[in-house]
């Protein structure tokens, strides 16, 4: 049987063990900025959509009191005990965090899972889908239910997910200007540590040349970034580079401070829009991708706790899930050669550097 169990890493089985969990449960509790749960907020779920794809139709979850009907493009095709998907999750449970220090792995009881959950692929496969699926909430208020909304599900168990995958597309241009001192030190050549980053621009720098933000090499991800706010792409940038000058801070919030000194009062408005920014980053800002500010149907995060644990990150409370955001990933440098940046080069005798941004969770 194992020989025939599907493939997948830490973060695509966790999405499998969260339907699991929300299926059972009937929801999770909301959490606060700093990942803990908030008891005075619970989401009861009424309903789980999962969008079609290759392999099969668009499969619907109804929760009832004590069974899970599941339904095929509209069809019913089974109606599971809750108990039997409990059981089921936990023996995946068990033998995911076992697997959790390999990249990709066959799970005999993960397969028994799905095809108690009649699914066909453990997770969401289009690099394109801005969630991993989709919710019906009762509504804290009324009670009843909410439009479909859609979360995407990010991992505690494995390697942390990424928020802002990296691109071309997410290569910020400075150009290289001389000052007086620097007419007394060549340009390094940096030409044969491409990949030494913040080293490189340490040493360009220090001899006495400066890094002016000039432009995005994604015109695309500029204007993107401009419906957030007209002055976020040079500020941006001037958090990005800070991350290359100052290496040894991961933190994306501690970066940003160091730029913006959140004991003045310039710094307000910046930092507030740096928090916007990861938050439109989930909601779909893309940097290849035409976004003028849409919110979409994207509704908010689910995190897989360490002790598997499901919690919510609704945009009900939106300051607390950009805050979460905020605290929580971090700068991280993805491959030179394959995005092509940390070398300098001239145009209209101009020199110029490309640094990419890449931006991951944290534990």
């Amino acid at each position: 049987m194992s020989n025939a169990a599907p493939k997948g890493n830490v973060g695509e089985w966790s999405e499998l063990f969260a339907l699991a969990y929300l299926l059972v449960q009937g929801g999770a509790y909301s959490a606060n900025s700093d990942q803990e749960p908030d008891h005075n907020l619970y989401y009861k779920v009424l309903q789980i959509v999962i969008a079609g794809e290759a392999l099969q139709g668009e499969i619907r979850y109804d929760i009832r009191d004590e069974q899970i009907a599941i339904f095929e493009d509209g069809y019913l095709v089974s109606e599971v005990d809750k108990s039997e998907i409990k059981r089921q999750a936990d023996f995946f449970f068990i033998d995911l965090m076992s697997g959790t220090g390999k990249k990709t792995f066959h799970l005999d009881s993960g397969q028994r899972l799905m095809a108690l959950l009649n699914k066909k692929s453990m997770s969401a496969t289009s690099s394109e889908r801005e969630t991993d699926l989709s919710l019906v909430i009762a509504d804290n208020e009324s009670g009843g239910p909410t439009p479909r909304y859609g979360f995407s599900i990010k991992s505690q168990l494995g390697q942390p997910s990424t928020l802002l995958n990296s691109s071309g597309s997410t290569n910020i241009i400075y150009e290289i200007l001389p000052s007086d001192v620097s007419e007394r030190f060549p340009l390094p050549d940096i030409s044969k540590t491409a990949s030494s980053h913040p080293q490189n621009i340490r040493a360009i720098l220090k001899a006495g040349y400066t890094l002016k933000f000039h432009r995005y090499q994604s015109e695309t991800f500029a204007e993107n970034l401009g419906f957030v706010d007209s002055k976020l792409p040079e500020n941006l940038a001037k958090v990005v580079l800070e991350s290359y000058v100052h290496d040894e801070i991961k933190g994306f919030s501690e970066v940003a401070e160091r730029v913006f000194n959140p004991g003045e009062k310039s710094s307000e408005q910046p930092l507030f829009k740096m928090r916007e920014f990861l938050g439109a980053v989930s909601m779909g800002l893309r940097p290849n991708t035409i976004w003028k500010g849409n919110a979409s149907k994207f509704k908010g995060l689910m995190i897989v706790k360490h002790d598997g644990t499901v919690l919510f990150y609704y945009l009900n409370s939106r300051l607390n899930f950009e805050e979460y955001l905020y605290k929580n990933v971090r700068f991280e440098r993805p491959s030179t050669k394959r995005h092509k940046y940390g070398t300098i080069f001239e145009e209209e005798a101009s020199r110029f550097i490309k640094l990419n941004l890449q931006i991951r969770f944290q534990r």
